[in-house]
């Protein structure tokens, strides 16, 4: 499997009949992927897990082994059959998103109270074991807590359906509310079975905000928005609205036309939230969000 900045290949350990991934990062492919390498290497250093069993109990993936072959270094992760994104698209059912959303929160409150963000938070980058267990994986975009991205190449962080609007306004610090926002639409999107925004280019994508959340408040907008190196993409949307939406109501509207449960609708609006100072954290998602332990099945 290729990614943007590795490949991943299935393999045989050599001492054992199990299975195992090795992640290769090659350094001839530019600035960039050696950049992600060493902040992946780096930031799961930090993290500190030392064997499966821990990894199971914080929700975060476990780095076996890192050998270098050249320009190539190779990562070894324990073998995840799934990722989440095979089921965000579907209708899934309460229990299985429930135990999927309070797992990622889990693994958020493990990074974030190690001041670490992630910042790219997908369901590409969420691994499933067999028996449901999931883990929070690709490190490689990390970052500390409110450490600005100081570069002179470009480089861009997260996964657009699952950025934060400030980050789409060009905000290049990040913070536990960076993943929460995240966390947020994945949420509403294993519930509706769609994306809640699927913009294709970063502009549309803020379109897309504005059309479910409504436009932000002066206050907001004073306080945050224009303050953002790109604030001037607002521009291209004030006159669809001379007149502020209340805060949410589209998106309660469409949590509601689809029949989505009172608690879920609170913790999404919680997590979907124009301020960053205004979303909750996760760990009220992983409190709110708790149901009694369910093995996913059909995987």
């Amino acid at each position: 499997m290729s990614g943007t900045f590795a490949t991943v290949e299935k393999v045989q350990a050599p001492d054992s009949h199990q299975w195992i991934a090795v992640k290769k990062y090659n350094a001839k492919h530019g600035q960039l992927v050696t950049r992600h390498c060493e902040r992946e290497v780096h930031i799961l250093s930090l993290l500190g897990i030392r064997s499966q069993e821990e990894s199971c109990r914080h929700h975060i993936i476990y780095l076996i082994n890192i050998e270098q072959k050249g320009s190539v270094t190779c990562l070894t992760f324990p073998y995840y059959s799934h990722t989440l994104q095979h089921y965000v698209n579907q209708h899934m059912d309460h229990a299985f998103t429930l135990r999927a959303i309070q797992q990622i929160a889990q693994g958020l409150n493990f990074l974030h109270h190690r001041d670490i963000i992630h910042c790219d938070v997908s369901p590409s980058n969420i691994l499933i074991h067999e028996d449901g267990h999931m883990v929070l994986s690709d490190f490689g975009c990390a970052h500390r807590l409110n450490e600005p991205v100081q570069s002179s190449v470009f480089e861009e962080v997260g996964t657009r359906y699952y950025k934060a609007p400030e980050h789409l306004f060009g905000y290049r610090v990040y913070t536990p509310a960076t993943d929460i926002w995240s966390l947020g639409a994945i949420y509403g999107q294993l519930l509706l079975g769609k994306p809640i925004f699927d913009g294709e280019t970063d502009l549309e994508q803020i379109g897309k905000i504005i059309k479910v959340l409504g436009r932000p408040s002066d206050a907001i907008l004073e306080r945050e928005i224009f303050d953002y190196p790109d604030a001037r993409k607002f521009i291209f949307f004030l006159p669809k609205s001379s007149k502020h939406d209340d805060k949410d109501k589209q998106l309660q509207r469409v949590l509601d036309n689809h029949h989505i449960d009172p608690k879920d609708q609170k913790l999404i609006l919680g997590m979907l939230t124009w301020s960053k100072q205004d979303r909750i954290s996760g760990e009220e998602v992983s409190c709110e969000s708790r149901t009694p332990s369910t093995r996913i099945t059909g995987i």
